[in-house]
């Protein structure tokens, strides 16, 4: 079969299992002959092999069964930057990078201690250690599976020398320190909305990074008041959250003290990101 043959099957095999079945038919080809995608438009008269093939039968197998692409590539792109993904982790997601571009931003090329908490595939931190040249990032997270995986992805990504990783529940195995920013995107699905996911998140993605429970701010209740011992002076909290949940965020923050703080919104106008400042950090 030619590549034009195989991609015409695999539309076919793909458009009742996903709406976006036509760049998953593109992904999977150009995962498995290792091209690009002008690639298939170029040489769409060559024939694929039989390990090739077999390899694409499988991927649709998977998929059948609402795998997500991600974990049956095993590797997705967030920041214009690689990142391995499996079971273990969450999918980076597009919205978050709304996030990540708030931060460079905001620090502007200045020295910076950044303390990331969940960092599932490590997306937040290595980007930011990528993108911020001078800034050290120290990231936690509870599970030894995600760690494994942001570890292999600090390497992929040559930010060795920038990103700490630590095994801890929150701030419980973190020394005290200052930072300048606190950035955290914690499980903030609630109860209601756990039942109601895609199954490709529902049955897939791990559950630990996802219920934050029974409302979703079970996370947010710990980390803001537990930050205004680890922030800088005025420094930044800042957080992604869930498409209903910011005002109840913000709340959070101003019973807590917090200043200057703000919200902002999604690339589809959703308000998901929400920051405060503490002044005196020095007193939390």
């Amino acid at each position: 079969m030619t590549i034009q043959e195989v991609q015409v099957w695999l539309n076919e095999a793909l458009q009742p299992i996903t709406s976006e079945w036509e760049i998953e038919s593109k992904w999977m080809l150009c995962h498995v002959l290792d091209c690009s995608v002008l690639d298939l438009i170029i040489y769409k008269q060559q024939a694929i092999t039989e390990k090739a093939y077999g390899d694409l039968v499988e991927m649709v197998r998977r998929r059948a069964q609402r795998e997500p692409i991600q974990y049956i590539l095993g590797v997705h792109e967030f920041m214009g930057l690689p990142f391995k993904v499996s079971k273990g982790v969450l999918i980076p997601r597009q919205d978050t990078e709304s996030l990540v571009e708030y931060i460079i931003q905001y620090v502007d090329e200045q020295p910076t201690k950044i303390l990331d908490i969940g960092t599932g595939s490590g997306a937040i931190a290595i980007s930011l250690a990528h993108y911020l040249k001078y800034s050290e990032v120290t990231t936690v997270d509870i599970s030894e599976d995600a760690l494994e995986i942001a570890r292999e992805n600090v390497r992929l990504n040559g930010v060795e020398e920038r990103v700490t990783l630590l095994k801890s529940d929150l701030f419980e195995n973190i020394e005290p320190q200052k930072m300048d920013i606190i950035v955290s995107n914690p499980p903030y699905i609630s109860e209601k909305d756990l039942k109601m996911l895609e199954p490709e998140v529902k049955d897939y993605e791990p559950e630990l990074a996802l219920f934050g429970g029974k409302d979703g701010l079970d996370f947010y209740r710990r980390i803001i008041p537990k930050s205004k011992s680890y922030l800088k002076p005025n420094g930044l909290l800042i957080f992604e959250a869930g498409y209903d949940q910011s005002e109840k965020i913000v709340e959070l923050f101003e019973v807590n003290g917090y200043d200057n703080i703000g919200v902002f919104s999604d690339l589809r106008g959703v308000p998901r990101f929400i920051y405060g400042h503490f002044e005196n950090a020095m007193m939390g």
